[in-house]
C-alpha cells in the first residue's frame, strides 16, 4: 500500500503519528520527505514560459480569446 500526504510540516503532531501507525500497523515502512514543488515558481524560473506566461494573461485581460497547450507547462 502505498499513501501519499501533501500538508504543511507545522501540521504534524502526535496524531499524525497515531493515524500513520494505524494505517501501516505491524508492517515496515519507508518515508521519504520532501518539500512540495511551487507551481509558481516553476512557471516562473524559465524566461520563455515566464513571457508567454504574461503575454496570455495580458491577452486574457484584454479580452482576447486564448489557446494553451498545457504540456508545454508540464515539469519534465
Amino acid at each position: 500500500m502505498e499513501t501519499t500526504f501533501h500538508l504543511n510540516a507545522n501540521d504534524l503532531d502526535a496524531n499524525f503519528l497515531k493515524a500513520l501507525k494505524r494505517l501501516f500497523s505491524g508492517k515496515n515502512i519507508v518515508i521519504n520527505v520532501a518539500a512540495e514543488a511551487d507551481t509558481t515558481d516553476y512557471l516562473l524560473d524559465n524566461a520563455e514560459r515566464k513571457a508567454t506566461l504574461f503575454k496570455s494573461v495580458q491577452e486574457a485581460e484584454s479580452g482576447q480569446l486564448i489557446s494553451v497547450d498545457l504540456n508545454d507547462y508540464r515539469p519534465q
